[in-house]
């Protein structure tokens, strides 16, 4: 109970501090202009990418493959990956972060998150979503407007990927 209650504790200080205080300077928000290829997701990949843990490289070919739509006419998706990584970058504080681990079980994908802190203390994972066999992906403990919220410009920069024109 006293470790739950200590878990609890720490998942609400960090959202707290999130909501209180920018993750990064605003000045960080933008990868550097300098160098073209360079996409906020790489951006975020290059920062917080060892705070992700695949359980075979299958897991992570998956995530970095799979699309979300983000049900705008102008057919823009979002990538698996950048929705990851964008959340990891936001779940972090002084004391603790939070980690993503990605396990494949059969034809399905799960998703979960983990608060660990600085003196060492790991919480249980738990679980944020579910790809589906049949492609589905299945918000558990994360909203799916929060989801979708990452389809538009804004605190994270532009996570979103325009549809491919022919």
């Amino acid at each position: 109970m006293r470790t739950l209650t200590i878990f609890f504790t720490t998942l609400l200080s960090l959202c707290i501090a999130f909501t209180v205080h920018a993750v990064e300077p605003p000045e960080s928000k933008v990868p550097p202009t300098s160098d073209k290829k360079i996409t906020r997701a790489n951006y975020l990949l290059g920062k917080y990418g060892d705070r992700l843990h695949f359980s075979s490289s299958q897991a992570r070919s998956v995530v970095e493959d799979f699309e979300i739509d983000c049900r705008v006419k102008d057919g823009r998706y979002l990538p698996l990956m950048s929705l990851l990584l964008a959340r990891v970058s936001e779940m972090q504080h002084e004391g603790a972060w939070m980690e993503t681990i990605v396990q494949q079980r059969g034809d399905e994908v799960r998703v979960y998150d983990q608060i660990k802190r600085r003196d060492g203390t790991t919480f249980e994972p738990i679980l944020a979503l579910e790809l589906n066999r049949w492609g589905e992906l299945i918000p558990i403990s994360i909203r799916s407007e929060a989801i979708l919220n990452a389809c538009f410009d804004g605190p994270y920069g532009r996570l979103w990927v325009p549809e491919a024109s022919d």
